[in-house]
């Protein structure tokens, strides 16, 4: 096969990879050959996808890469239908961080920066642990459960939670909403892309978040939603729209990641014995075994589109101005340049230039928290479950058919008394 062919035969798997949940269940192949042949690979129609890890991160801190140009085109799902509810969520999605590019994305991202500082988040460590010590004190011995279901998702969902000053009990509302937004193709590449679903869950979510703004403006208190609401030292303070849309963010971009990664910390422990063995007897090591989780099998297999504002050469490529570009971690983060022998799950490995958590400006901002919640975890189930052990053969597993998250639909697990 010429290298033209072997150019259209791997856009055609790109094209595959976005769109096809049967082709992503096991992409590892295409992962390896979009490194080693096309960091930078166009799959015509105007999109491209950056694998390589040196040209991702450059592409993670040029600012060329907009997530604000693009926003109307991820946004029309809502701003397209003629009901003005849905309408709105539309602006209060293109008013989030996510969508937005310096100034605009530092004046709205410092209202929520202080919170989750390493400092702020320390704060929340006694109670992650008393969360994830009940949780595991509560999972059963010697017969099969759901450790996504009864663990891995109320950890993040009880301590956002508490932090948002929130019922315990509203994290099942979330569940519902943020599934119905995870399913949302945005790439152009699914047959169905889950449009009027996700229509129904924002404005759901708006309508959940209005009401709890509305309380804490009239009785604030010490919780995050009072922080947002309140103005800054200038006098600024953000408006209802842009609060609605980022605490929609907030709630739907963190409690599933982060469930999704404590199954597969499990999982890849587990693949081989001996390293959860390793764990049992020195604890101290759940940092770094995190860490090799977040590279190798972190929660985001690719990022949501980015849009160039002008021509860009990256890669020996020129990525024409107004094309869409999707950088594609979980590619990077095998990259042998960067990881020798990428695909060893190794607790010694020095994983810290993955971009598991993205880099640049739009940096993860609840990254530290998410650290907090993944250690916390492991180390509850080192301590009350050192025989847990998968109920099903791996292969098993049923993956999430989410485009951009990396996730299982349940995970099986039995743990033993003796």
């Amino acid at each position: 096969m010429t290298t033209t062919e072997n150019t259209r035969q791997l856009a055609a798997d790109g094209a595959r990879f976005l769109g096809d949940p049967a082709f992503r269940v096991n992409p590892e192949d295409f992962y390896r050959r979009l490194v080693e042949e096309a960091p930078v690979l166009p799959l015509g129609n105007g999109t491209w996808l950056i694998g390589g890890h040196a040209e991702l991160r450059a592409a993670l801190r040029d600012t060329r890469f907009s997530r604000a140009a693009g926003a109307a085109h991820e946004s029309e799902f809502l701003s397209s239908d003629p009901r003005p509810e849905v309408q709105r969520m539309g602006r209060c999605l293109r008013g989030t961080m996510l969508y937005l590019d310096p100034p605009e994305h530092a004046r709205v991202r410092k209202f929520h920066r202080d919170p989750f500082l390493p400092r702020a988040v320390r704060e929340w460590q006694d109670e992650a642990d008393r969360i994830a010590d009940e949780l595991a004190r509560n999972l059963p011995k010697d017969e099969v459960f759901d450790l996504k279901e009864k663990f891995a998702l109320p950890i993040p969902e009880r301590l956002i939670c508490t932090i948002l000053g929130v019922p315990v009990e509203d994290h099942k509302l979330w569940e519902e909403w943020t599934g119905a937004l995870l399913r949302l193709d945005r790439t152009g590449h699914a047959e169905d892309g889950g449009f009027e679903e996700a229509r129904a869950a924002m404005v759901a979510f708006g309508e959940y978040f209005d009401a709890l703004i509305r309380e804490r403006r009239e009785n604030p208190g010490d919780d995050l939603i009072s922080v947002l609401v309140a103005e800054d030292e200038t006098g600024d303070r953000l408006t209802d729209d842009e609060l609605v849309g980022n605490l929609i963010l907030l709630t739907s971009a963190g409690h599933e990641t982060t469930a999704n990664t404590i199954a597969s910390t499990v999982v890849l422990l587990l693949r081989d014995r001996a390293n959860w063995d390793r764990l049992l007897a020195d604890p101290s090591l759940a940092d770094k075994a995190i860490e090799e989780v977040l590279r190798i099998e972190g929660a985001q297999r690719f990022m949501v589109p980015r849009t160039t504002t002008e021509d860009v050469e990256i890669g020996g490529h020129t990525i024409p101005a107004g094309d869409r570009v999707i950088f594609v971690t979980h590619a990077a983060n095998r990259d042998p340049s960067a990881f020798p022998d990428p695909l060893r799950f190794d607790i010694d490995r020095d994983p810290k230039s993955h971009v598991a958590f993205g880099g640049g400006a739009h940096t993860c901002l609840g990254v530290h928290l998410a650290r907090l919640e993944l250690v916390t975890a492991l180390r509850a189930l080192l301590r009350h479950h050192p025989n847990l052990a998968l109920a099903v053969p791996e292969e098993q597993l049923e993956t999430s058919p989410t485009p951009t998250v990396r996730g299982w639909e349940s995970l099986p697990c039995i743990s033993t008394t003796a």
